[in-house]
C-alpha cells in the first residue's frame, strides 16, 4: 500500500488473467465471489459458492502471481466459528486480505435487488471473528456494510485538506497575511520551496478558469463590501494573481468559497459539512438508483434538460 496511493486493485477471476495484471504493472489483485461464482462455476453470484470453491481460485492465483491478493470471502460462508476457519484458510492459501460484508446468509450479488441485511450487533460479531482469527497481523480485514456506513464513510473521506477540506486549508492561508504585499512574498517563498498553494489548479478546468469559480469570486468582493472585508478580498485576489503569474494556475472554487464563506458568518471547521450537505443527496439517489435498477452508476453525466432560460425578476412574474 506504500508503494502506490491510492493503490489500485485489479478483479482477477482466475491465475490466467493474475498473470496479466502483474506483467501490465498492477500492484495488487483482487478475486469476487462474482468471479469465482461466473467465472469459474458458470452459476450467478446468488450465495451458491462454497469456502472450498473460493479457497482453491485463491490457491492458483497465489500460486501464479507474487501480488497481493484480496479475496471476496461474501458474508464468511456460515457462523462466526466458519468464519474464522475461512479466515485462517485464507491465510494458508495466500491470501493478503478478505472483505467481509453485511448481508444476510441467502446473500445476493452486490448490484442485484433484494438484498438483506444483519443488524450491526451481528456484523460486529463477524468483524470480531474474522479479526481473531488472524494469525498474520498484515492480513487484511475489510467490512462491507450498508448505505448508512457508505454516507458516512463518503463523509470521513473528505476529512482532509485535498479535497473537501481545500478550503479550510485556502482560509487559514488567507487568514495568515495583514497585507496584500505581505501575502505575495510568502506565497513566492512557498512557491520556491515548491509547496502546494491550497485553492488553485483543477483536474478539468487547466487551459480556463472554472466558469463556478468566478461567480464566487464576484460574490466574494461583494460581500467583502458589504461586511467590512475589504483588505481579506484583497490578500485573497492578491494570491490569485501571483499563482497565476509564476505557476499559470487557476483558482478553483474552493479558493474564493473560503473567505466567502468565512465572510457569511461560517466557522472554518463547518467547511467541509458545509461541502458535505449539497452532495448527500445525491450520494444518496445514486444508491437508491443503483439498488433499485440493479445497474452499475459510472461517474459521468450528461446533462438533457432544457437549454439556459433569461431569469425573470420575481416581480416581473
Amino acid at each position: 500500500m506504500d508503494a502506490e496511493k491510492p493503490l489500485q486493485v485489479i478483479g482477477v477471476p482466475n491465475a490466467f488473467t493474475a498473470i496479466m495484471a502483474e506483467k501490465t504493472g498492477f500492484r495488487a489483485l483482487y478475486l469476487s465471489g462474482a468471479g469465482v461464482a461466473n467465472g469459474t462455476l458458470g452459476l450467478p453470484d446468488l450465495g451458491v459458492t462454497t469456502l472450498g470453491d473460493v479457497q482453491e481460485q485463491v490457491r492458483r492465483i497465489t500460486g501464479a502471481s507474487l501480488l497481493p491478493l484480496l479475496v471476496d470471502i461474501d458474508t464468511g460462508f456460515g457462523g462466526w466459528l466458519m468464519i474464522g476457519r475461512t479466515v485462517r484458510e485464507m491465510i494458508l492459501a495466500g491470501a493478503a486480505g478478505v472483505h467481509l460484508e453485511d448481508q444476510s446468509p441467502n446473500k445476493r450479488c452486490g448490484h442485484r435487488t433484494g438484498k438483506t441485511l444483519v443488524t450491526a450487533g451481528e456484523m460486529v460479531d463477524r468483524i470480531k471473528a474474522a479479526v481473531d482469527a488472524r494469525s498474520d497481523p498484515d492480513f487484511r480485514i475489510m467490512a462491507r456494510t450498508d448505505y448508512y456506513s457508505a454516507i458516512t464513510a463518503a463523509i470521513g473521506t473528505l476529512k482532509g485538506p485535498l479535497h473537501g477540506g481545500a478550503n479550510e486549508e485556502a482560509m487559514k492561508l488567507i487568514d495568515r497575511f495583514e497585507t496584500p504585499d505581505e501575502a505575495e512574498q510568502e506565497i513566492l517563498r512557498m512557491l520556491e520551496r515548491k509547496e502546494r498553494i491550497m485553492g488553485f489548479g483543477h483536474r478539468v478546468y487547466k487551459e480556463k478558469p472554472d466558469p463556478r469559480s468566478d461567480i464566487i469570486k464576484a460574490w466574494s468582493k461583494r460581500i467583502a463590501e458589504a461586511t467590512g472585508h475589504e483588505l481579506l478580498y484583497q490578500v485573497s485576489e492578491r494570491i490569485e494573481e501571483v499563482v497565476m503569474r509564476d505557476k499559470g494556475l487557476f483558482a478553483n472554487v474552493d479558493f474564493y468559497s473560503a473567505s466567502l464563506y468565512h465572510m457569511c458568518g461560517i466557522p472554518t471547521t463547518m467547511f467541509t459539512p458545509l461541502f458535505v450537505f449539497a452532495r448527500a443527496a445525491g450520494w444518496s439517489a445514486h444508491i437508491i438508483a443503483q439498488r433499485t435498477t440493479g445497474r452499475l452508476i459510472r461517474p459521468t453525466a450528461e446533462y438533457i434538460g432544457p437549454k439556459p432560460r433569461k431569469f425573470v425578476p420575481i416581480e416581473k412574474r
